[in-house]
């Protein structure tokens, strides 16, 4: 079911890159192989995984790759403090495997059209790992300004 909902700001300890549709996932795991020693070096408070798409083309895409971090977080030459997006957003939960997110996307892209919102930029906020691909949670927003 999707819903609008109220997206508090918060900050990830991320990576930005431009990559091509075909090589996100491979994107995402290399800039969170960076992001996450450099968290566990802090002792940092984090929460999830989060994948912010901007600026979508047919050539591809500017991700910002992240990790949800609660208080301080010292950035490095390597991982930047990024503000994620933040206001009204349409959400909604998937449970499956990360292949399929696409339709997630498709289905709140459709909802923002036929309710009258203009979409903008769209993330994904991975849920804890579980080895049954089939419970994997992702919340897929999209703000609706």
């Amino acid at each position: 079911m999707i819903e609008i909902v109220a997206v508090p700001p918060s900050t990830l300890a991320g990576i930005t890159r431009r990559t091509t549709w075909s090589e996100i996932p491979a994107a995402i795991k290399s800039a969170l192989d960076v992001v996450w020693p450099v968290l566990r070096a802090q002792k940092a408070k984090t929460n999830h995984n989060v994948v912010v798409y901007r600026e979508p083309g047919p050539d591809g895409v500017t991700l910002d790759i992240g990790v949800q971090v609660i208080g301080a977080f010292e950035p490095t030459s390597d991982v930047a403090a990024i503000a994620a997006p933040a206001g009204r957003a349409a959400h909604v939960v998937r449970l499956g495997p990360y292949s399929e997110l696409g339709k997630a996307h498709d289905a709140v892209t459709a909802y923002c059209n036929e309710n009258g919102h203009r979409p903008g930029v769209h993330w994904e906020v991975y849920g804890d790992w579980t080895d049954d691909v089939t419970q994997l949670r992702t919340d897929v927003y999209r703000l609706v300004p």
